[in-house]
């Protein structure tokens, strides 16, 4: 069928040959700083949605990284007249994430739903904070890529002050790579952004009800 494409070039020093079928790998890197998770997550977005990606590249001469997606012909339904019933809440949750925007769009989000909500924008500041404040705090959203104190080592600081402490992960990158890769299921939770006021509200309620701070996935086989 009729596809619709995205063409995205640069001019910078390309990417050798032998290299080539390898940039879509998760964690796959030819830079000195970076995750690796950037090419990876676009070919899981672009082939989820039934697609495919072209990559061209030559050594000093830039990349072409073409995306193919299947072009929808059918009219866009109208949007339903009333919004699901939203959970609402008053407990206090940390936000521990460098992108200063995220931050205030989540913050504002949850103080609109009645929640107190305090913001730090790296890891170890975020430590720090619950350190401080650990005994009021019922709920903590933690980024992966922060500066100072990455995301991973702050989880582990973060249930080292105290085991019992409940962490939603919140990520651009796929939930797959981060948890089987990163957290071997010890998180209460994973959102991933972008993401609307219903699923940031129904995320942070489903975590705070649970009777203890179990795991998602055990959460999910009860």
């Amino acid at each position: 069928g009729p596809f619709v494409l995205v063409r995205v070039a640069d001019s910078g020093v390309g990417i050798e040959k032998s290299l080539q079928n390898r940039v879509f790998e998760p964690f796959f890197t030819t830079k000195d700083r970076g995750t690796g998770l950037g090419l990876s997550v676009v070919y899981g977005v672009v082939h989820s949605h039934g697609g495919f990606i072209d990559l061209e590249s030559e050594v000093g001469a830039g990349t072409t990284v073409t995306l193919y997606l299947p072009r929808v012909n059918a009219a866009v339904s109208p949007q339903r007249q009333k919004r699901q019933r939203i959970a609402r809440g008053s407990e206090n949750i940390l936000i521990i994430d460098d992108e200063v925007s995220v931050c205030e769009i989540a913050r504002d989000m949850l103080t609109s739903l009645g929640y107190t909500v305090y913001t730090e924008h790296d890891g170890k500041a975020g430590a720090e904070m619950y350190a401080t404040h650990q005994a009021t705090i019922d709920l903590i959203l933690l980024d992966i890529n922060m500066p100072v104190l990455g995301g991973k080592d702050t989880f582990e600081i973060l249930r080292s002050i105290n085991p019992c402490c409940r962490i939603i992960i919140v990520t651009g990158y796929g939930r797959g790579v981060i948890e089987t890769s990163m957290f071997s299921g010890d998180v209460n939770g994973f959102m991933q952004k972008p993401f609307q006021i219903e699923t940031l509200a129904s995320k942070v309620r489903e975590v705070l009800d649970r009777k203890t701070s179990q795991p998602e996935h055990a959460a999910d086989n009860s």
